[in-house]
């Protein structure tokens, strides 16, 4: 349901939608995330673009069980508390960039990919494996558990492309 652009203040009327699985309410003027866990399939949500603030405007959102990808992209939120509740949620995309948030919260990337291990998407970059190997070795140790990981993963890589070399050379042999 493509909501965006219409100026809208207020989310109501939406408890008889319980099939909706996707909202679009980007680029309109609401200031609280109200009536949006009444949607039990709701799966993607955009909330782009409009006035929200803190975790109290955004608090709705952490009973929708079934929401994976949400974007909050070019609002104001700015405590960290947001942050924190967003992290305990299932999601696999998730879009902040834009929020002052991003930039003032410490290891921002590295702690929501540590926290949220089916998150695929994170702003504007893919969440790569290695990449959530990497901040979960930084938020357990620090910069030397993250450049020992970096180092591991070298390795890892090494192996399987020496691996893959031997293979091919020995096709190459039997051929």
């Amino acid at each position: 349901l493509y909501l965006g652009k219409n100026m809208i203040e207020h989310i109501e009327e939406l408890n008889s939608l319980t099939n909706l699985d996707s909202l679009d309410l980007s680029d309109n003027y609401i200031r609280k995330v109200e009536n949006i866990s009444c949607l039990p399939l709701l799966r993607t949500l955009n909330l782009s673009g409009n006035k929200l603030q803190s975790v109290e405007d955004i608090q709705d959102l952490a009973g929708c069980s079934s929401l994976t990808s949400l974007d909050l992209a070019s609002n104001k939120i700015h405590d960290n508390e947001a942050v924190e509740m967003l992290a305990q949620m299932p999601l696999s995309l998730l879009r902040l960039v834009g929020n002052p948030v991003v930039s003032s919260y410490k290891h921002y990337r590295k702690t929501l990919l540590a926290r949220m291990p089916g998150l695929n998407y994170l702003d504007e970059s893919p969440c790569f494996p290695n990449d959530r190997r990497l901040a979960i070795a930084f938020l357990e140790g620090g910069i030397q558990a993250e450049r020992a990981m970096r180092e591991q993963i070298r390795a890892e890589e090494d192996a399987v492309r020496e691996a893959h070399r031997r293979a091919f050379d020995e096709m190459v042999e039997r051929a």
